[in-house]
């Protein structure tokens, strides 16, 4: 994995609706995140429902 990437793992149901640098987390079932996995930190989850900027 490259250091400076961020890798979004999106599981089985789960989309991201993408609207410039705004990110908003879609999905049915609320105890699926998305998981945020970045270089030597812990992966974050990211709830359905949540919406972030990249």
């Amino acid at each position: 994995m490259n250091p400076k990437t961020i890798v979004y793992a999106l599981p089985e149901g789960v989309a991201l609706l993408i609207n410039g640098k705004k990110v908003k987390v879609l999905g049915m079932d609320k105890n699926t995140p998305l998981l945020k996995l970045e270089h030597k930190k812990a992966i974050q989850k990211i709830a359905i429902d949540s919406e972030f900027e990249y």
